[in-house]
């Protein structure tokens, strides 16, 4: 199975918490910004400290605007995270288009209930994002979102 590989650059990158990067990559007018469906995953091509190259997958937190952000949790010794982390704003990366079915049925039913802990959270985020822009209403609709986070304790 071919893949598309684009190259793009980061446009900003932010610390969200010390363990926690949001990357954001310019994508207005190319093939990224039309490709990109809520719920979907991108891989992006990374070097390890070896020299070796690989692919690590990341869901889609926004697609809107001409922007594509990722959110990325640093792994303990991770070896695409670690070089993730040490990217810098208008560096290029290799990006394979998206993939993933992950989404809402045709037929949305009347009960949704989403579970996810950590950055998990990032592809049900995009997915309530694009059902708000849809102006989703039903009267006898009912949703429940369950979060999990780590503590200290």
């Amino acid at each position: 199975m071919n893949f598309k590989v684009v190259s793009t650059e980061i446009e900003t990158i932010k610390k969200l918490t010390k363990d926690v990067i949001e990357i954001t990559f310019a994508v207005k007018n190319s093939e990224l910004e039309i490709a990109i469906k809520p719920g979907q995953f991108l891989s992006i091509k990374f070097t390890d400290k070896d020299g070796k190259q690989g692919w690590r997958a990341y869901s889609v937190l926004v697609n809107e605007g001409g922007n594509l952000q990722l959110c990325i949790k640093k792994v303990p010794n991770g070896k695409a995270t670690g070089w993730l982390f040490e990217l810098s704003e208008n560096e290029k990366v290799e990006i394979m288009l998206p993939l993933g079915h992950f989404g809402f049925p045709d037929k949305l039913k009347d009960r949704i209930i989403f579970l996810a802990t950590g950055t998990g959270l990032v592809p049900i985020l995009a997915l309530l994002e694009n059902l708000s822009q849809q102006k989703f209403s039903r009267e006898n609709f009912y949703g429940k979102m369950i979060f999990g986070v780590r503590t200290e304790n």
